[in-house]
């Protein structure tokens, strides 16, 4: 439906604006607009909140924080140059690793994955939460084959832009209390493409053969 067609005079929405402004400006608010930039700053480095300020003022806090924006940019390029001097550092092994990290990310990643593979099955499928029992055992054996287990392509095919870690021996079949690094020994992992994952899993394929 089209709209009426304007029959001169001031429409309503105009007339409804600048009433609008009259009533702040009777109340004063409207008195943001000549908030002294220079006085906000003053008022903000004395240690005075952005709602203290507005109290002050008789503004509200957008327009405080309007005035400190550039500032307060500003403190943060100078507090981020700061940073980055020294923002990177060396790890043992060699590779580069944030200043306030022990270790580079790897190594970090290495070092969980040590202490886990002592675990055993049922220590971390006691209490899980979501996402299947053997969540963790699968993570483990991941972090596992990445480290140990070479180049990530399918043992069948050959197949490397999206390879799977698979058990040769299902976890379901090994004794609750076998330790993870039994479990994940890089003996009974091995990379397959999902069509030869799901085909072993199915008792398809033999990959030994």
């Amino acid at each position: 439906m089209s709209a009426a067609p304007w029959k001169g005079g001031v429409p309503s929405s105009i007339l409804g604006f600048h009433t609008m402004i009259c009533f702040l400006k009777l109340f004063g608010v409207y008195s943001n607009m000549k908030i002294n930039r220079e006085q906000v700053l003053e008022l903000r480095e004395t240690g005075l909140t952005y709602q203290q300020i507005a109290d002050k003022l008789n503004c509200v806090k957008s327009t405080v924080a309007y005035h400190c924006s550039e500032q307060i940019r500003i403190k943060h390029q100078v507090r981020m140059k700061k940073c980055l001097v020294n923002r990177y550092d060396v790890c043992s092994c060699g590779k580069r690793k944030m200043a306030v990290a022990e270790t580079c990310q790897r190594w970090s990643q290495l070092e969980r994955f040590m202490v886990s593979s002592n675990r055993t099955i049922a220590d971390v499928t006691c209490n899980y939460i979501g996402g299947g029992p053997y969540n963790t055992v699968r993570r483990n054996a991941r972090v596992a084959m990445k480290f140990y287990g070479g180049k990530a392509a399918c043992k069948v095919c050959g197949f490397d832009v999206h390879v799977q870690v698979c058990h040769i021996k299902s976890i379901p079949r090994f004794p609750k209390d076998t330790p993870l690094k039994v479990v994940n020994s890089i003996d009974n992992l091995v990379y397959l493409c999902p069509n030869h994952h799901w085909m072993f899993d199915h008792g398809m394929i033999n990959i030994n053969e």
